[in-house]
């Protein structure tokens, strides 16, 4: 891991998550620099009692309260740190089964570390989300709402970032998830897929990590006991074995082990390496698979919406045509009233066109009737068609975020 610039350390020192532990205390003597502040977070024994306040149940462990730089306290204080920010989310409610990812806590307590501040930066933010749900959350956001406008935009942003977030914690309600609609349980199936991947991916990096100390150490015993040979003493595991000769005999087998050893341990890292390219290009392969799925699933659906949009198009060219034709048959209804008055004006021929008069009449409001039948239709047309327009908007967005993802 390297080691982080002056302006890294500061930035993290001087940002939301820090000014957030200080609202409920020091971290180190006035003036003492940024050095002992992060001494003062590592340390654990702030963070611990910070989370006491958070969750006073009682445990079974109690933190270190003198650390005094000694790094196996820290470690000790910061893996009950975090099994009990763990315990926390694992318990927070009866009806939710939340999973948090742990922080290493051997990086976290490096002093300073790149690797060490991200660390510490997910305890810090694994304890803003405990803080916010727990039964007396009301002192902890009034904490938070002394400080400056920014400073309280950033921590809301990183309480998003906890609470949204599957990488930090996972909420599984596995009751629910046959009610969920499919594109949200592809979602969630998804997130476990990732995060099923990352478990598999930090398995096997801790396994070769396990069989690296291993190999190490065979090549440290080798040596001490290539070593311990040389001076003409026994090395480890040798009480049982007879000497191999003296003289000339036994500096030719001395000199022929150590070289076996050397080309032994050196054949054993090239294999590691190998077998490590040959993972990750494994893991590459399968990451690419997963994504060219994804876009093939994306495409059907945008291609299936794009058949969808193109049925509303036709319908809504066919509701335009009977449209017209309303609009039309409603100018013939104005044109039949005129025919009225003018019958009116021949009262003459009162007897011949009275029928005919009576006949139009119910003929004219019949069509009002259908006017206003179709008046709504077309107001029901007209409805149809702003959707149609929304939808072609939509799957023009659609298409742009189409090609995003093919470039």
């Amino acid at each position: 891991s390297r080691e982080p610039s002056h302006g890294e350390m500061e930035r993290f020192l001087s940002g939301a998550l820090v000014a957030w532990v200080k609202t409920m205390g020091p971290l180190a003597e006035p003036g003492a620099g940024s050095s002992s502040e992060y001494l003062g977070l590592v340390d654990g024994v702030v963070l611990n009692d910070f989370m006491q306040l958070i969750d006073p149940r009682p445990t079974n462990h109690v933190a270190h309260q003198q650390v005094n730089g000694d790094v196996s306290l820290r470690v000790q204080n910061l893996r009950f740190l975090v099994r009990r920010i763990q315990s926390y989310y694992q318990v927070w409610t009866p009806s939710h089964d939340r999973q948090c990812a742990g922080p290493n806590a051997r990086q976290a307590r490096r002093s300073p570390s790149q690797q060490g501040i991200d660390e510490m930066r997910k305890i810090l933010l694994l304890m803003l989300g405990c803080a916010v749900q727990c039964e007396h959350k009301e002192v902890f956001i009034e904490k938070i709402t002394e400080l400056d406008l920014s400073t309280q935009a950033n921590i809301v942003s990183h309480i998003q970032e906890v609470t949204q977030n599957p990488e930090n914690v996972l909420e599984m309600q596995w009751s629910e998830l046959e009610e969920l609609p499919r594109d949200e349980l592809q979602a969630v199936t998804g997130t476990l897929l990732h995060q099923l991947r990352n478990l598999l991916r930090q398995r096997d990096k801790y396994a070769d990590a396990i069989v690296e100390l291993q190999q190490e150490r065979d090549s440290a015993q080798t040596a001490q006991t290539a070593a311990a040979l040389s001076q003409g003493r026994p090395g480890p595991g040798a009480g049982m074995r007879t000497p191999i000769g003296t003289g000339t005999d036994a500096a030719v087998a001395l000199d022929s082990r150590q070289h076996l050893a050397v080309e032994l341990a050196d054949s054993k890292a090239k294999l590691r390496r190998v077998r490590q390219d040959l993972e990750e290009r494994s893991e590459e392969l399968l990451d690419c698979r997963a994504e060219a799925q994804q876009l093939s699933a994306e495409l059907k659906r945008l291609q299936h919406e794009s058949q969808q949009l193109a049925t509303d198009a036709r319908w809504v060219r066919a509701f335009r045509d009977e449209r017209d034709g309303l609009l039309e048959k409603a100018g013939r209804a104005e044109r039949f009233e005129a025919d009225v008055e003018r019958l009116r004006e021949r009262l003459q021929d009162l007897p011949f066109y009275k029928a005919r008069v009576e006949e139009l009449q119910g003929d004219t409001a019949v069509l009002l009737e259908t006017r206003a039948v179709l008046e709504q239709q077309l107001e029901a047309a007209r409805a149809r068609c702003d959707r149609t327009h929304e939808l072609e908007k939509e799957r023009l967005v659609l298409r742009s975020r189409l090609q995003d993802l093919h470039m």
